[in-house]
């Protein structure tokens, strides 16, 4: 958090005729940690470079169709998927899962730090392959045959949302004003379409560290 705080106090200073009115946080998609009930890590990030989730992909047709799993999150097959970071810890350390109080992907983990709210950016649950897109809602049938809890998973935040005000910690750290409220944003992909400039409508495809077609919505 220090070095996002230096750039934040940094930026900040250069925006002298500006009033901040609020703050939002979009990180990339897919890595997360399980935590207690102050938001403290478990377990370290998972990174989406980490080879040892590919093993799990590989076999994960002994839980649930690879075909299935698509058809109902929209995600295909990447190793770096969060579903495949679940099943690795419940088989390695089942333990942290019976321990802790939330799963928080990146941008939530962000925050919790900032208002000390728990919650779960809806774009962020879009990458994890574990999000049924038709419902919006975590897939039960995708966890029931994984053996994830869903109450790992804090309450849904569409983009836009208020998740909370930044609490005093936060914003002596950070130099922003006290009770400013922080907005959901989520996968940085997603909030992207808006800095290339793309009309309402228009399809967008982001294609690097995997492949995403997207359409501006609002």
């Amino acid at each position: 958090m220090q070095r996002f705080a230096d750039c934040c106090r940094q930026i900040n200073s250069e925006l002298t005729e500006c009033h901040i009115r609020g703050i939002a946080v979009t990180t990339f998609g897919v890595d997360g940690a399980l935590v207690d009930k102050q938001g403290n890590l478990l377990y370290p990030i998972i990174s989406w470079k980490c080879p040892r989730t590919a093993a799990v992909m590989d076999n994960i047709e002994r839980l649930i169709s690879a075909q299935r799993l698509q058809a109902i999150s929209g995600v295909g097959a990447f190793s770096f998927n969060t579903l495949y970071k679940l099943v690795w810890l419940k088989e390695n350390h089942p333990q942290l899962l019976e321990r802790a109080h939330a799963w928080l992907f990146i941008s939530s983990l962000i925050n919790h730090r900032l208002t000390g709210e728990f919650t779960t950016d809806i774009t962020m649950a879009g990458t994890s392959q574990m999000l049924d897109i038709q419902q919006r809602d975590f897939s039960p049938q995708i966890l029931q045959a994984t053996g994830i809890p869903r109450r790992l998973f804090p309450r849904l935040v569409e983009a836009g949302e208020q998740i909370g005000t930044l609490q005093n910690s936060a914003a002596a750290m950070l130099g922003l004003p006290v009770g400013i409220p922080v907005i959901s944003a989520g996968h940085d992909t997603q909030f992207a379409l808006f800095g290339a400039g793309a009309e309402q409508n228009e399809p967008v495809l982001s294609s690097g560290t995997w492949e995403i077609l997207m359409v501006r919505s609002a």
